[in-house]
């Protein structure tokens, strides 16, 4: 139950999740979804901060999400974005729609079982399947220090933190129709206002789900510790460090 609480809870941000969260770097998107991708379902799109970049890669891109609070911000954002209210195991295409369907920092709320046939099924063959996993890079020592430590899910086959380090692997399933599975980690930098860190650190559903008071506690422990770091000291802006790990498979 908390996980699906946790699961639905961004809509109530949504602003926030706009307005806080940094996009995947847009070379992330391109290898995404491939070169002439045809349609492409942004599947779980949110706020559509991946969505913005496909739309330089395909004029056809559908925005799907199961909180119309999100899509209704995404309108907003991106209103050339067709937009569909479906949940990732129930997408309302017809077989083979797709040229590449992609998911952005939410394949670990769904119920891989259901969306594995669901992906297959609309997918073409020769189309592409990605899971984008993108965020601050905590490894740098002030990230870290400031935004805390990213929550370890343990979910077996989903998204729990491997040996190898890799907080987001996907796990193809034996018999799933989809061949050529490649890996790529993608860096970039992008400025950020040092007064929006503890609304990205509020923008993530551990903090969203919490009582109006706890919320606002966590926002001002997040701003004692970046007043004091030294790397924050001198501006009012900083270039906030984003790591990507991007999962690609082509339909057989």
């Amino acid at each position: 139950m908390d996980r699906q609480i946790r699961a639905t809870s961004f809509g109530s941000a949504a602003d926030d999740y706009a307005r806080y969260r940094p996009a995947p770097p847009a070379e992330a998107a391109e290898w995404a979804v491939g070169r002439s991708p045809g349609l492409v379902i942004d599947v779980a799109a949110g706020t559509g901060h991946l969505a913005r970049h496909l739309l330089g890669r395909t004029n056809r891109v559908v925005a799907v999400d199961i909180d119309r609070r999100m899509l209704a911000t995404l309108g907003n954002r991106l209103p050339g974005v067709a937009r569909v209210v479906a949940r990732g195991e129930e997408l309302p295409f017809v077989s083979g729609a797709a040229g590449a369907v992609v998911i952005s920092s939410a394949w670990h709320w769904l119920d891989p079982g259901q969306a594995w046939s669901e992906i297959a099924r609309v997918v073409r063959p020769g189309g592409t399947f990605s899971v984008v996993s993108s965020g601050p890079d905590r490894s740098v020592a002030w990230v870290e220090a400031v935004l805390g430590r990213r929550e370890r899910d343990q979910r077996p086959g989903v998204a729990g933190d491997r040996p190898d380090g890799r907080r987001w692997h996907v796990e193809l399933p034996e018999g799933a129709p989809f061949s050529l599975v490649e890996e790529r980690t993608f860096t970039a930098a992008v400025p950020y206002e040092v007064a929006d860190l503890p609304g990205l650190v509020a923008s993530y559903s551990q903090v969203i789900v919490l009582p109006a008071a706890e919320r606002d506690a966590v926002r001002e422990e997040v701003a004692l510790r970046a007043a004091a770091r030294p790397e924050l000291a001198a501006g009012t802006t900083v270039d906030l460090p984003l790591r990507c790990r991007v999962w690609r498979a082509v339909r057989a």
